[in-house]
């Protein structure tokens, strides 16, 4: 009797150890045991493990979810019941998983029956489980990110290949058009984007923690840009191949192109930010990811204002890359987007970079 003791804490010992998690049910889904790993992957408790009855917990977890989660575990309950229903086949798979918590976790999965014990005469259910959630979701953040880039850069190319033919053509039609055809093409990505990826908002920009510390950053960065411009116009007021002459504010140039200008910078924030910075900084192997994106964005954003001429792509590439920082630390584009509607906005009145 003593040598079996040895033999159950030995193998308690070694399945304790495992990485792999262990669970044992009952034909009525009573734990009867589970290891260290699979009390951690599925969030139980270590108090009377032996009495919880775990498709009732399961049943806990959907009434504490969200409507929409309601089904999220029955792929793996189904796993469960399909070891009594076919007892002689073991059942492996990769399947989902939600934690009391709500945190949702992918796990490769085996069950498996075995009929009446020797030990305690009862039929079990035994269960592997080996949690592959982080890998699930490289794969998944690899495949969003492709998706991005190729409709991002069919767009960008279609873009570049509309301001070719109206060079070619001597400009047959005005800048705003070829302004407006930005805005569209961008909304244009967002959608196919949105519909053919599982990122979330947050991940490309659009949702984030929008606080108050978010706000302020932001409105300072407003003031500094404003007296940015305003030291360029003092200093360069004479010369009109910098700055426009006339009122130091010119607020009759507020026409409705600049205000629908609001739309424009956020088209580009998002295509610029969510698009390229976002997946770079994601999918980047090098030592310094945040500073590539920046870098990479700044260009692109350059770029979508090559219509404007170089000397005005030069200061798109450098708000581009203030812009980047600012989005590096707030991870939401609804503050660049603010930044970049206001300086370009006041730049125009005041004539700063006119072309």
């Amino acid at each position: 009797m003593a040598e079996n003791s040895n033999e159950m804490s030995f193998a308690q010992r070694v399945l304790q150890d495992m990485n792999s998690g262990v669970l044992v049910l009952s034909k009525q889904g009573k734990i009867i045991y589970s290891n260290r790993p699979a009390r951690k992957m599925l969030e139980l408790s270590d108090d009377d493990e032996r009495n919880e009855d775990f498709f009732a917990s399961i049943m806990d977890i959907t009434k504490q979810s969200d409507i929409k989660e309601a089904d999220y575990n029955d792929d793996f309950n189904e796993y469960i019941f399909q070891s009594v229903y076919s007892r002689d086949v073991t059942h492996n798979g990769r399947v989902k998983y939600m934690t009391p918590n709500g945190d949702k976790r992918v796990f490769v999965m085996s069950s498996s029956f075995l009929e009446n014990d020797e030990d305690s005469g009862l039929s079990q259910i035994v269960i592997t489980l080996c949690d592959v959630t982080k890998e699930e979701e490289m794969k998944v953040k690899f495949r969003d990110s492709s998706t991005i880039f190729s409709v991002f850069l069919i767009g960008i190319c279609g873009w570049l290949t509309l301001y070719a033919l109206w060079e070619a053509f001597d400009r047959p039609f005005s800048e705003k058009i070829i302004t407006h055809g930005v805005e569209v093409l961008g909304l244009v990505l967002l959608v196919i984007i949105i519909r053919f990826s599982s990122l979330r908002w947050k991940d490309i920009g659009l949702f984030g923690e929008n606080n108050k510390k978010t706000w302020i950053s932001t409105l300072i960065l407003c003031i500094v840009a404003f007296a940015v411009l305003t030291t360029i116009k003092i200093i360069f007021r004479h010369n009109t191949g910098v700055v426009r002459g006339g009122p130091f504010i010119d607020f009759s140039a507020m026409n409705p192109n600049r205000w629908f200008y609001i739309v424009t910078a956020f088209v580009q924030e998002f295509l610029a930010r969510g698009c390229v910075q976002s997946n770079l900084k994601r999918i980047s192997a090098s030592r310094h990811p945040s500073l590539i994106a920046i870098i990479m964005a700044s260009l692109v954003f350059a770029v979508l204002h090559i219509h404007l001429g170089v000397g005005f792509m030069i200061g798109a590439a450098l708000l581009g890359g203030v812009l980047g920082i600012v989005y590096d630390r707030q991870e939401t584009i609804y503050g660049v987007w603010i930044i970049h509607w206001f300086t370009g906005t006041m730049a125009a009145l005041m004539g700063v970079f006119y072309t």
